[in-house]
């Protein structure tokens, strides 16, 4: 899992030891688990990162049932794709 931070253009994405950043331009999908208590979100990139086209991260803690996190739609807004649960 990676964790992911957003200043409203750019995503750093971190390891834990190395951290890079992503254009919010460059994102091409996310989607959330919804069956899974943890609810993992998996972010596709159109070109490689240093940790690869795909990443997986978890949100913080949310309450919201049969529905994405907050953060997903606003990934969603920001990278201009059509934003839907």
């Amino acid at each position: 899992f990676k964790r992911v931070k957003f200043d409203g253009s750019m995503l750093w994405i971190s390891n834990y030891r190395t951290e890079i950043s992503v254009p919010v331009n460059e994102i091409v999908a996310v989607t959330q688990n919804k069956l899974i208590n943890l609810r993992p979100v998996l972010m596709t990139f159109k070109r490689e990162t240093s940790f690869g086209r795909k990443i997986v991260f978890m949100p913080w803690v949310s309450f919201r049932f049969f529905s994405d996190d907050e953060i997903v739609v606003e990934f969603r807004r920001a990278a201009g794709l059509e934003v839907g649960s």
